[in-house]
């Protein structure tokens, strides 16, 4: 069964193949293609699939907006991902998942297809971009600076820890790729406690003199 990323290229390769192509569209994949006609009816593909799937997105939004008093009441709607005419079940947001996650108070989810259900385009965006990021994973060398950092609240007068958490945390902040990583912030909380609690160790180990 086709993804509903693959039934967007599906389309479009289908307008390339019947020879309905959008003006608009082909004009821009010619230019950028540099007049190669090879290369352009490809990146023709590549861009319509992604303004079918711009499309949807907001075909999907106006849908919910249509029926956003029903979601919000728990009465019947058609849910537009999985077409089916359910309801939403709600829940709180704990208040810290709201700071760190920047997610509304409320929430609300399609009871059929457990799909979370969004009233305008930048919420929806920002699901995406969560669900993008829990694909992602910590860097190390960041992670254990931060750790380090933590300790060193507690144990700076073992001057080894304090030391360890800059070292890993710039580590860390040398060798992080945004793009399959997340996390950066540990990084810099790891090497900001290492080097205050590096101070604070020398300057206890002066007065020890």
């Amino acid at each position: 069964m086709l993804t509903r990323e693959e039934k967007f290229y599906e389309l479009a390769a289908r307008e390339v193949s019947e020879n309905r192509l959008s003006l608009g569209l082909w004009g821009k994949a010619y230019s950028l293609a540099v007049g190669n006609e090879q290369k352009a009816l490809a990146l023709y593909i590549k861009l319509r699939a992604d303004q079918l799937q711009r499309e949807h997105q907001q075909t999907i939004v106006d849908m919910i907006c249509d029926s956003w008093s029903d979601i919000t009441a728990g009465r019947p709607f058609i849910c537009p991902y999985c077409e089916n005419r359910t309801t939403a079940k709600g829940g709180e947001v704990d208040f810290f998942v709201q700071l760190f996650k920047g997610l509304p108070p409320y929430q609300y989810h399609c009871k059929s297809c457990g799909t979370e259900l969004h009233k305008d385009v930048s919420a929806a965006d920002s699901a995406k971009k969560l669900a993008d990021s829990a694909k992602k994973v910590n860097n190390g060398a960041a992670l254990t600076g931060f750790i380090l950092g933590l300790a060193s609240i507690i144990l700076f007068f073992i001057g080894i820890i304090p030391i360890l958490a800059v070292v890993f945390s710039s580590i860390g902040l040398a060798t992080f790729k945004p793009e399959v990583q997340k996390n950066k912030w540990m990084a810099g909380v790891g090497l900001a406690l290492g080097i205050l609690y590096t101070i604070m160790m020398l300057s206890l180990h002066r007065h020890l003199r």
